[in-house]
């Protein structure tokens, strides 16, 4: 309030900036709530679904429930117990996602050890066992915790052991909504918590422009569960999952190089002419852009190795053989070339090959040349 009044800003045209994103996203996953509701209205994993982006919205990513009980203390009981069923809501979809199973079967205890200790958690709180966050207590906290850890195993397990090609995809699309959540609270905890701006003003600015671009980056979490489970095919998830590392690692890392570099050349610079100079950000930022496309080339290169080897095994193989196939001039090789590498790349369970005649008597009969190889990959 004081930093406000020194820059001639309002208070309340704060307040009400701070309250219109809140209404946002609260809105948005109530949205996704009711849609999911209204899709899968007769599974109860589209219930429990349902139910947990709309109590999420509500209740998690908003402070005016926590302002509206400050005012109302009646409320406090209902208040605490909805913060950790949401949570257990919330937890439960990683043993269920994505088809309404317990994977593994003993995922269902932990769930319902937590919902009793959600629905005691008020009385807990009134020994004084309370987090220092303030919305957990201690017994719940770090069970809840423990939960996390569990759900992740049971994705993995799933992921690895039970889910279908289809399945597997709708899971990719969560974790990287996953990830984009964990990006999001550690901007937040980085630059917020540990890291603040030193100025008044900056940092007021920072706060305006830091929720404004954190709010879409943990929403889309919740929207990554509503894809995979009603438009999963609408994009092709392992290429936005590459181009994101692959931003991620090349912007880290120049970013890392060009404060280096400034601070490096701007000590040399004032060692030998006793000044500072713009020079060093004019050489940083040159050799910045420099840098850019083989490091981008090579974070590529890296990545498909490390994360992607079958897809980048088959482009090395295409392009051997679009080299060869520039020079073979005799059609058995060629064709036999063709179905090795239709196999190689592809993986499938059998390949046959038609060529249509040079005989011109007969435009109808073909000739074929097939391959077939035991594989433990189904393809067409």
């Amino acid at each position: 309030a004081e930093l406000l009044r020194e820059l001639g800003g309002s208070l309340h045209a704060y307040a009400i900036y701070h309250i219109v994103l809140e209404i946002l996203v609260s809105g948005v996953l109530a949205l996704l709530g009711g849609l999911i509701f209204w899709q899968l209205p007769r599974s109860w994993f589209g219930l429990t679904l349902a139910y947990a982006l709309a109590l999420f919205g509500l209740n998690f990513m908003v402070e005016s429930d926590s302002a509206l009980v400050a005012l109302h203390p009646g409320l406090r009981i209902p208040f605490e117990i909805s913060t950790s069923v949401t949570a257990v809501l919330f937890l439960a979809l990683f043993f269920i996602f994505p088809d309404g199973r317990f994977v593994p079967r003993w995922g269902i205890y932990p769930i319902l050890v937590l919902t009793l200790v959600a629905l005691f958690d008020p009385v807990i709180r009134s020994f004084g066992l309370i987090s220092p966050s303030g919305q957990f207590s201690t017994v719940f906290l770090p069970m809840f915790t423990a939960g996390i850890f569990l759900g992740v195993y049971a994705q993995v397990y799933r992921f690895l052991k039970i889910s279908s090609p289809v399945e597997r995809q709708q899971t990719k699309w969560v974790i990287f909504g996953l990830l984009t959540l964990v990006a999001a609270i550690l901007t937040y905890s980085v630059f917020v918590e540990f890291f603040p701006p030193e100025s008044s003003a900056v940092k007021l600015a920072f706060n305006l422009a830091i929720f404004s671009l954190l709010a879409p980056m943990i929403i889309f979490f919740p929207v990554t569960f509503v894809i995979s489970i009603l438009r999963y095919r609408l994009w092709d998830i392992d290429l936005i999952v590459r181009r994101t590392l692959l931003y991620a690692i090349v912007t880290g890392t120049l970013a890392l190089f060009y404060f280096g570099g400034v601070t490096i050349l701007q000590s040399l610079l004032s060692t030998v002419t006793g000044q500072e100079s713009t020079l060093a950000v004019v050489i940083s930022t040159l050799g910045i852009a420099a840098l850019f496309n083989p490091l981008r080339h090579r974070v590529q290169l890296t990545i498909d190795r490390r994360f992607h080897r079958q897809g980048y095994d088959a482009q090395k193989i295409l392009e051997s053989f679009s080299a060869n196939a520039r020079s073979d001039v005799d059609l058995s090789s060629l064709t036999a070339e063709l179905i090795e590498t239709s196999h190689n790349s592809l993986k499938p369970d059998s390949i046959s090959l038609w060529l249509k005649p040079a005989a011109q008597d007969n435009p109808t009969r073909s000739m074929p040349a097939s391959f077939t190889a035991e594989s433990d990959q189904h393809g067409a």
